[in-house]
């Protein structure tokens, strides 16, 4: 087994009344690669041990090629926004620490929003990530690992 450590990555929140200096969350990110067939994104993904599925922003669909008649309508995203559907399908993922494997993964327009700057985020949850993978988060040293 071989054991990957990474640092949990600061979010400095915006200022608002209940927070006037602004909220900090320290999170787990990884970064990631997709594909489908010759298209590919990259971008970075929470890791969340209660999400149930890999999901990604809507709007990756079209970057990788993948018409909505493709994917299977899946359960409804529940986030702090709301709910909204899910759309599956077959790509194929590469993290730092792997070689690509095929993964199920879901696509909501819901998360288009989720950015951090230009970037999009994603979620790696239960299925495609935590039941691959021996994840352990340690908050008190601003870290996690990942064994494989």
């Amino acid at each position: 087994m071989t054991r990957h450590v990474f640092p949990y990555t600061d979010f400095q929140g915006e200022v608002s009344e209940a927070f006037p200096d602004g909220s900090k969350a320290l999170r787990p990110v990884l970064h990631f690669f997709l594909s489908k067939g010759a298209r590919s994104v990259t971008g970075h993904a929470f890791v969340d041990s209660g999400a149930d599925y890999c999901t990604f922003p809507g709007v990756w669909m079209a970057a990788l090629g993948i018409d909505r008649s493709e994917a299977r309508l899946g359960s409804n995203l529940f986030s702090p926004i709301g709910s909204a559907p899910i759309f599956f399908c077959e790509v194929t993922m590469a993290l730092p620490f792997t070689e690509p494997y095929p993964l199920y993964a879901g696509f909501a327009e819901s998360m288009n929003n989720w950015n951090i700057g230009e970037e999009y985020m994603g979620i790696f949850g239960q299925v495609g990530f935590f039941d691959r993978f021996k994840v352990m988060f340690d908050a008190r040293n601003n870290s996690f690992e990942i064994e494989t």
